[in-house]
């Protein structure tokens, strides 16, 4: 792994690295040019969540921009991968967009509530149908995760926000990245991701992100 051009890509052949040492990539890139974009692709997006979320927590880097979608890949066809753009510049404060995105929103995941939370032990099919059960009635859904789990989130909100399977138009319109305690070891935090579905309008890709990903379909 390394960086090229600006970029750092995280493929699934990365994903056993330490979120330490990509982490250090990371903040090397950004030492040595200021910006930098992160790409993770399949079974690398969680380390790529994870490395970005230690590198900003004990650096001073900020997200400029932060994606999912689709790359295609030769023979694999469409895979999914997340971008982000990286620099030393104090961008939106994601606090604040985080509470004004869940303004009026029922913040659970019963039956009654916007939230759906992702895990190895529920089936992607299951977690379709819930979710466009609950579009069915809500306007915004929350999909939580942590861990590896946060791939499958990923996968969940591509498949429904590109994979024309909702009856509505689907869009990303945020995505949180922070720590939470583990199950396993209530003292060790773990990266975990918010992200934010709002039905009646597509995604909006930047120009600079289409270019990016454009790049990598070789």
């Amino acid at each position: 792994m390394r960086i090229e051009n600006g970029v750092l890509v995280i493929r699934p052949a990365d994903a056993s690295m330490k979120i330490s040492d990509v982490a250090e990539k990371i903040i090397s890139g950004i030492m040595d040019s200021n910006e930098l974009d992160i790409i993770g692709i399949s079974s690398g997006i969680y380390l790529a969540f994870a490395s970005i979320h230690m590198a900003r927590s004990i650096a001073n880097i900020h997200i400029d921009e932060l994606c999912i979608d689709y790359i295609d890949i030769p023979i694999l066809g469409k895979i999914e991968a997340i971008s982000c753009r990286l620099s030393k510049k104090e961008g939106v404060d994601s606090k604040k967009m985080v509470v004004e995105e869940e303004k009026d929103m029922n913040l659970t995941p019963d039956r009654d509530g916007q939230v759906i939370s992702v895990g190895h032990g529920i089936t992607m099919e299951k977690l379709i149908t819930l979710s466009l059960i609950k579009f069915a009635r809500f306007k915004k859904l929350k999909l939580i995760a942590a861990g590896s789990s946060i791939t499958e989130s990923v996968s969940l909100a591509l498949k429904l926000t590109k994979g024309q399977i909702s009856k509505d138009t689907v869009c990303v319109d945020l995505i949180d990245i922070y720590s939470i305690a583990s199950r396993n070891d209530p003292a060790k935090q773990i990266t975990a991701t918010s992200i934010y579905l709002k039905k009646g309008l597509p995604t909006q890709y930047s120009k600079r992100h289409i270019e990016l990903i454009k790049k990598l379909k070789i």
